[in-house]
């Protein structure tokens, strides 16, 4: 999941949740904890782009909780005021993804997990699932009584 997916995600559920302490509190614990996951492995090179969008959005969100040290962090961290920011603004297109998880399972237990593209029919998404290899193990030499498909979500082959 990238930043911005991760970004939008938290600020839609503090949004939809109203600026509820605990909501607010969690969500930017969680975004601290991927920018320490993503910045401070010192194998990986750090963006510096990257890291103000991530110190912008986490200071914005705890603006309403804690106005006088988000505000200080802020200018020093970002050389901006905050009073000039407006508000993130959550990306809702990722709402839409291009491609859906399913969870493949045969007789009831999952097998796999498959990204597969939000245009495929449901038939081409069967045909994919036959195709992973822990799925077509299970399903080598058995016939196919039922397939349980529910759009988005999961495939479930039932076999003899």
């Amino acid at each position: 999941m990238t930043n911005v997916k991760i970004y939008s995600s938290k600020l839609m559920m503090i949004m939809k949740k109203g600026l509820n302490l605990n909501t607010v509190v969690s969500s930017c614990m969680e975004i601290l904890n991927n920018i320490n996951k993503r910045f401070n492995d010192e194998k990986v090179l750090c963006d510096k782009n990257d890291l103000y969008t991530c110190y912008d959005f986490l200071l914005l969100a705890l603006s309403p909780i804690a106005p006088h040290i988000s505000e200080n962090l802020y200018k020093n961290i970002l050389n901006k005021d905050i009073e000039d920011a407006s508000w993130p603004q959550a990306n809702f297109f990722h709402r839409n993804e291009t491609e859906i998880k399913y969870l493949v399972q045969v007789n009831g237990k999952v097998r796999a997990t498959i990204l597969i593209d939000s245009e495929k029919s449901e038939d081409d998404v069967k045909e994919i699932a036959k195709e992973h290899e822990n799925v077509s193990r299970h399903l080598e030499n058995k016939d196919i009584i039922k397939v349980i498909f529910i759009k988005n979500r999961l495939i479930n082959f039932v076999h003899s």
